[in-house]
């Protein structure tokens, strides 16, 4: 019963969690696939479009970790040095409005050594980074993050308000790690990263300030070629 997506069209998977879309028009160059189900982070993937086509979406559970007081703002601590840190007062709804009271933190985190990284990781490794130009991304690690109110509304920062968030790096990739690496997020429109601001490494782990929430990744940035 989750719910896919391509280009406008929509299946629900079966007790298998198959799915099977025939004869559908698709844009000629990728293909935007997305999978939401409650309870879980939206998950999706970017293919080439063609002719026949199978692709392996895996959804991560929607743990709440934190249930923070929004005057006071707080830190959800996932474990393993993964964090999101809130100033007090820098809720709001979907309208614009300061949320009062309780919100809750969900949070996971996605490790590129996972042998599920690239069935978990949203899109693909396509981006565009801050000069415009289409690239690809090597990562150090992403997290997923979703504000709600107590009563399931979703929430966001408000304008003007930064949260902190860490991403640990692995021991197989601290010394590649550089000092300092641009944030990139992902853009659930588009289905494509988008470069947006930048983390500093401290003790092993990047840390970095972000005024919204989807998914967060920390990568190198490089060029791309069709062979």
């Amino acid at each position: 019963d989750v719910e896919i997506t391509i280009h406008g069209e929509t299946v629900f998977t079966n007790e298998y969690g198959v799915f099977q879309l025939n004869n559908i028009q698709v844009p000629q160059n990728k293909t935007y696939i997305t999978a939401e189900k409650s309870g879980y982070f939206s998950g999706s993937r970017t293919v080439l479009s063609s002719s026949n086509v199978s692709v392996n979406i895996m959804l991560q559970n929607k743990a709440v970790v934190a249930s923070l007081q929004a005057s006071q703002g707080g830190v959800a601590d996932l474990g393993n040095n993964v964090k999101v840190t809130f100033p007090p007062n820098s809720v709001v709804n979907t309208q614009g409005d300061l949320h009062n009271g309780i919100f809750q933190v969900a949070l996971a985190y996605l490790n590129p050594i996972d042998e599920s990284f690239s069935a978990l990781m949203p899109g693909d490794m396509s981006a565009i980074n801050g000069d415009g130009n289409q690239g690809a991304l090597y990562s150090f690690g992403m997290i997923n993050v979703e504000i709600t109110s107590a009563s399931g509304e979703k929430l966001q920062i408000a304008e003007g308000e930064l949260a902190q968030i860490e991403i640990p790096v692995g021991d197989y990739q601290l010394n590649e790690a550089s000092s300092t690496i641009p944030l990139w997020f992902f853009d659930e429109t588009l289905g494509v990263w988008k470069q947006e601001g930048e983390a500093v490494l401290q003790n092993g782990v990047y840390v970095g300030d972000v005024g919204h929430f989807t998914t967060w990744n920390v990568d190198w940035y490089g060029g791309s070629a069709t062979l």
